[in-house]
């Protein structure tokens, strides 16, 4: 928030006021944020916690508060079964090979290991 203040070019003064009345009020909390962030991009957008990470950090968060959170998020596992039944009636018509080869796909793109991938596709 406060970079992007600067390059709206507030000066300081203004900037530090207006962070500290969002933080007293409690409208920028970083855990919060985080916590609806991971909760919401798993249950809505299947995405693994490697995603995840990524995407906090890239928002500016720091590893020491997104860790614990991640630990506290659902399993990859559990995500990623979810995303295979939804995934498994669009591609259920497909001959098996090329089945496996769209699912490995799509789940490696959402982010989650080549080992969750396997198994939930041994499971199939």
């Amino acid at each position: 928030m406060y970079d992007y203040l600067l390059r709206k070019n507030f000066i300081d003064e203004t900037i530090n006021s207006v962070l500290k009345r969002l933080v007293d009020l409690k409208f920028l909390n970083d855990e919060e944020f985080a916590k609806s962030w991971i909760e919401s991009r798993q249950k809505y957008k299947g995405k693994s916690k490697y995603i995840l990470k990524n995407e906090l950090r890239l928002k500016g968060l720091k590893n020491d508060l997104i860790e614990p959170l991640l630990n506290e998020a659902e399993d990859d596992l559990e995500t990623a079964k979810t995303l295979f039944e939804k995934k498994k009636k669009t591609l259920a018509k497909l001959p098996a090979e090329e089945f496996k080869k769209k699912m490995a796909a799509f789940l490696q793109r959402r982010g989650f290991s080549w080992s969750v991938v396997s198994k939930l596709l041994k499971e199939g």
